[in-house]
């Protein structure tokens, strides 16, 4: 805050030695998960809409997960999450317990930061990307354990590889 006697220029220069501090102390507080995906790239203010059961546990953990990567989040509660998921172009086979909309895709499931930026970096001619089930390697559900995580791409109703995450 501007003080008595301080220029206005000093002034800035604190509040953005502050500013520089605290960023500095974020960013060595994001925890093993970020450290376990070196690869991540922070998005800031990228909005993620995620549909979710009111109970979900994991579902909130995942939605924790992208705010911690830079996402907005906006928790939609639906009580039927397997017709959000139908309604969006997800086969029964390739469902997750949440279905996310992320930049004109759909993220279904515990998908990983790096294959969503892959997603939007590449922007293939694809609905989204799916992680079936609730793997425990999974953000939400654990994080990574040194186990490959296979995100498959969905388009038309049809799943195939999209890529792996160790």
């Amino acid at each position: 805050m501007f003080q008595p006697g301080q220029s206005r220029r000093s002034s800035i220069g604190v509040a953005a030695v502050a500013v520089a501090m605290v960023a500095a102390a974020c960013a060595s507080s994001e925890g093993d998960a970020a450290a376990h995906r070196p690869s991540a790239a922070r998005v800031d203010g990228v909005v993620a809409i995620v549909h979710r059961t009111p109970s979900c546990g994991c579902c909130k953990s995942w939605e924790a997960y992208l705010r911690k990567h830079g996402y907005r989040v906006r928790s939609v509660v639906a009580e039927d999450i397997d017709r959000v998921a139908s309604e969006r172009g997800i086969p029964d086979d390739a469902r997750g317990c949440h279905t996310a909309e992320i930049d004109g895709y759909v993220v279904e499931g515990h998908v990983p930061v790096e294959a969503i930026a892959k997603l939007r970096r590449e922007r293939p001619p694809i609905e989204g990307i799916a992680v079936p089930g609730m793997p425990s390697n999974s953000p939400g559900m654990g994080g990574p354990n040194g186990e490959p995580l296979e995100v498959l791409a969905v388009d038309q109703g049809v799943t195939s590889s999209f890529m792996s995450v160790t």
